[in-house]
């Protein structure tokens, strides 16, 4: 997914202020805050897409739709916390763009939040009201398109189950334990049947600081407006295979599957640990290169997605999974696809289907070590000759190789 820094500073109702959206805060408890949130590449500044796998930029990885949801603990009592903000942007209807237009590099919004109250005999220095930050991107996006309706069928939504609108976080509302637990790992099903044609959701939380304004020695106001760098995640992982036929003959691609993946997924990310931290970026560039060393799914069954091709006929037009046979010395990348973010202790297979059948067993993606974490890009490159097939696996931002012989080819 190409990196898209969006300087968003966001309008709202402040928590206590009464401001009106994009008013400078007026009180010494509000200060005015600028997000720069950026939809992060995966893959160590090189794009997730390597020329030999996809040649254009997909407009569904790119951000259309944003929400921000801020929470922080209820200033009249402790034990509870409360939704400050929440509220959902359409970028691209902002711009005027239509539903397959690349959406502008940038916005400029700003929020008044709420930033603590000096109690008799504190430092202002010290006074800061810790801000949880959901960000949001893409959340009406569709398995059929690019619509970003939310009129839409949900069946049809990606993420149809959960609901994000005022009437479930709308401002003012308190939140115990119990409801910020499941506000936090929100779960959507997911179809692994189906392919999602059109917006990728993306998701993170994030815990922000907003320190109190206070008057320095030269009677300055100091921090009545800051600013902080955040990003967010593909809440899926891309799959790209590619296939290079090196028999002396034509090769008919019938299909692939791909075993031992999660149909459920949290919308945020849980328990899961960044490298460099997740905190970092606040202060630096949030595009910085991340790796994901460990994560939590879903307690489920994991299942099975299988794609299949047929041969190509005049009648087929554009249909991408009607393939000319394959021509000795040609590749073939198939169309990318995507899934929820997997773990399996029995780790990941994989197999491809020549002339109309699995010849051998699934075999294992061992390099992958039982995990996709969302938001990289899986790839597999099958290299088929008249002996069989070897494939290499790897995973960015990190690449790992593995070569399995023992695909079986059938001779005709």
């Amino acid at each position: 997914m190409a990196a898209m820094a969006l300087g968003l500073g966001v309008a709202s109702t402040a928590c206590s202020s009464g401001d009106e959206p994009g008013r400078p805060a007026d009180d010494e408890s509000t200060v005015t805050l600028k997000f720069n949130i950026a939809a992060v590449d995966p893959s160590d500044g090189q794009g997730s897409r390597a020329t030999e796998f996809e040649d254009a930029e997909l407009v569904r990885e790119m951000i259309r739709t944003l929400r921000i949801i801020i929470v922080h603990a209820d200033p009249t009592d402790a034990s509870r916390k409360v939704v400050e903000f929440n509220q959902f942007w359409d970028l691209a209807g902002e711009a005027g763009a239509d539903d397959k237009t690349a959406i502008a590099a940038s916005a400029s919004k700003e929020i008044n939040v709420y930033a603590g109250t000096v109690e008799n005999g504190q430092d202002p220095k010290e006074v800061y009201d810790l801000k949880d930050i959901y960000v949001i991107a893409n959340e009406h996006g569709l398995y059929s398109g690019y619509s970003h309706s939310t009129f839409a069928d949900a069946s049809d939504r990606v993420l149809g189950a959960i609901d994000l609108s005022n009437e479930a976080y709308g401002s003012g509302m308190h939140l115990d334990d119990e409801a910020l637990k499941r506000l936090e790992r929100l779960t959507f099903d997911f179809r692994l049947s189906d392919n999602v044609n059109g917006l990728i959701p993306m998701a993170e939380h994030h815990q922000v600081k907003v320190r109190h304004p206070r008057t320095d020695e030269q009677g300055n106001i100091v921090d009545r407006e800051q600013s902080v760098s955040l990003f967010v995640t593909r809440a899926l992982v891309k799959v790209t295979v590619k296939v290079t036929n090196t028999t002396s003959g034509s090769l008919e691609l019938t299909g692939y599957r791909l075993t031992n993946l999660a149909s459920t997924g949290y919308l945020f990310p849980v328990e899961t640990v960044y490298s460099p931290a997740k905190e970092e970026c606040q202060e630096e560039n949030p595009l910085k290169d991340r790796e994901i060393t460990s994560f939590e799914i879903p307690a489920q069954q994991l299942g099975q997605m299988e794609r299949t091709f047929t041969v190509k006929t005049t009648a087929d037009g554009d249909n991408p999974y009607a393939l000319e046979p394959i021509a000795a010395g040609k590749s073939v990348a198939l169309p990318s696809v995507y899934m929820p973010e997997s773990q399996s202790a029995e780790g990941f297979s994989f197999n491809l289907s020549l002339f109309g059948a699995y010849q051998v067993a699934d075999q294992p993606l061992d390099a992958l070590d039982g995990k996709l974490p969302r938001n990289t890009h899986l790839y597999i490159e099958a290299k088929v000759s008249d002996m069989g097939v070897n494939f290499e696996a790897w995973v960015l931002p990190y690449r790992e190789v593995t070569l399995k012989p023992g695909f079986g080819l059938p001779k005709k």
